[in-house]
């Protein structure tokens, strides 16, 4: 996959679209590893992609323990907690759990 961009005169409004960019970049050429996709692929990538991106915290995580939750733009887009469950990632505990 590649990507071309057209540099702006005033780079410096525009950092956080640029890491924003290459957030999304780096993402889906993990995901991707290359090969080509179809567009139902593509699709579930960018669904993913956005879960991902919405739920990155706007701002440092605090060690409070009476505030459990940071901001997200998801909280900002439902204006409530989103209800999305997250699978185990860890490949090895999945295995050992099925077994």
């Amino acid at each position: 996959m590649e990507w071309h961009y057209n540099t702006p005169y005033e780079s410096h409004r525009v950092r956080i679209w640029e890491r924003l960019f290459r957030s999304v970049r780096r993402i889906l050429g993990a995901l991707s590893c290359g090969r080509t996709m179809s567009y139902e692929i593509l699709n579930t990538y960018f669904a993913e992609l956005e879960i991902m991106l919405n739920d990155r915290s706007l701002v440092s995580v605090n060690d409070d323990p009476e505030q459990l939750e940071t901001l997200s733009p998801i909280n900002l887009l439902l204006f409530r907690k989103p209800n999305i469950r997250y699978i185990e990632t860890n490949l090895r505990k999945r295995h050992f759990r099925q077994w």
